[in-house]
């Protein structure tokens, strides 16, 4: 394979034991400003649509035709539950259809292991798309599924094992349901007053910060803190907001079942490991993330007979995958690994560098630009 010129992400950050790992003061976390983030968004979407009605979405998928695109869904629901309502997570089937309809139309829909494939002998495949979904929602079932049945489309999901496993809600979905039962404000004021002064740097003055709270408060359990810790903090703030954190109404029904998962792998669905507990490999020592990812990669293996199985990384973005991290995906027995970041993935890149497009509730021309808005970058790198 041809050396690259860009550094690769994973290289950028340092390896870490426990001793030497950073704990984040939650003031420091990069989490936009709404404002700021509402303004971006009205101007690329106004970008998208005069990109996309002048027709230059034309120009922009020939010059960018053989770096494959890989799409990035989580859940396809007709109304979002409180498990995610506020995350951008949720696309709604009408838009999932036009979305699929798009891609058919426009790009080469293929499987993520032809991807792959491709990459060891650097194939130059034309307009290659893939589909993936992360976490495994059970909605992935009831609305995505049958479409891509009745298209004939590939795709691969990405699993956390102890939701499939254990029937159990992740923490992520917990603090969601907290945010949208109770209300932001009221779910801040109670970790605050948990966490005053145990040093992580969450602030504890009953002030709200210049931010979504919401996103706030999942930067600082993500990132601020052990994950034992986390665990604890969870537990008091069930308590505290007197609700039982064993009997969430609905819980056991959010992710797949096994049953689910063993039909739609017939059907031309791959399902690939997304750890047991979605936490960010950069939050573990290399002992823990080697348990994480074998313990989860062997719930994959014992109960589904197949020789391919990807690997995407929690959170998926750079902060989020230390280095060293590479090689123990690989070792545990993983093919490939898939980040949460819109890098692009010509015929000369690595399989465990792989890079994803979010895909949000948004109109078509709104998909077909972020599709390919890092074309459109490098189409302007080329102009300067």
């Amino acid at each position: 394979m041809k050396d690259r010129s860009e550094t690769p992400f994973c290289e950028t950050l340092p390896s870490q034991s426990r001793d030497e790992r950073v704990v984040v003061p939650c003031e420091d976390l990069p989490v936009a400003d709404s404002a700021f983030t509402t303004l971006k968004n009205q101007l690329l979407g106004i970008l998208a649509f005069l990109v996309y009605y002048s027709g230059f979405i034309h120009l922009l998928r020939f010059i960018g035709r053989h770096d494959t695109k890989i799409l990035l869904y989580h859940s396809v629901d007709e109304t979002e539950s409180y498990f995610v309502k506020g995350t951008s997570m949720c696309v709604t089937p009408d838009l999932f259809v036009k979305h699929l309809e798009y891609v058919l139309d426009h790009y080469n829909v293929i499987p993520l292991k032809t991807l792959v494939d491709s990459l060891g002998i650097e194939v130059r495949l034309s307009r290659g798309c893939v589909i993936t979904f992360d976490d495994g929602f059970a909605d992935n079932y009831v609305y995505a599924y049958p479409k891509l049945r009745e298209f004939n489309i590939p795709a691969s999901i990405f699993l956390i094992t102890d939701c499939v496993a254990k029937s159990v809600v992740n923490w992520l979905q917990e603090l969601c349901y907290l945010v949208n039962t109770k209300g932001e404000e009221r779910v801040f004021e109670s970790m605050s007053s948990i966490t005053e002064g145990n040093g992580t740097g969450f602030r504890s003055n009953g002030s709200s910060p210049d931010k979504r709270l919401h996103r706030y408060l999942q930067d600082y359990l993500t990132y601020s803190v052990e994950i034992y810790e986390r665990d604890q903090i969870l537990n008091e703030l069930f308590e505290s907001l007197e609700i039982e954190r064993d009997r969430i109404p609905g819980a056991d029904r959010i992710f797949l079942k096994w049953e689910q998962i063993c039909e739609m792998a017939d059907h031309g669905i791959t399902f690939g490991n997304h750890g047991k507990t979605h936490t960010p490999l950069s939050g573990m020592t290399p002992y823990e993330q080697e348990r994480e990812l074998s313990e989860s990669r062997k719930i994959l293996n014992d109960k589904l007979e197949t020789d391919f199985v990807p690997f995407a990384y929690p959170f998926g973005q750079t902060r989020d995958i230390p280095g060293g991290s590479q090689e123990i995906v690989r070792r545990v027995g993983h093919d490939a690994a898939l980040t949460a970041m819109p890098i692009r993935n010509p015929p000369c890149a690595s399989p465990f560098e792989l890079g994803r497009i979010p895909v949000h509730n948004v109109p078509v021309y709104r998909f077909a630009f972020e599709i390919e808005k890092e074309t459109l970058k490098k189409l302007l790198r080329w102009s300067s």
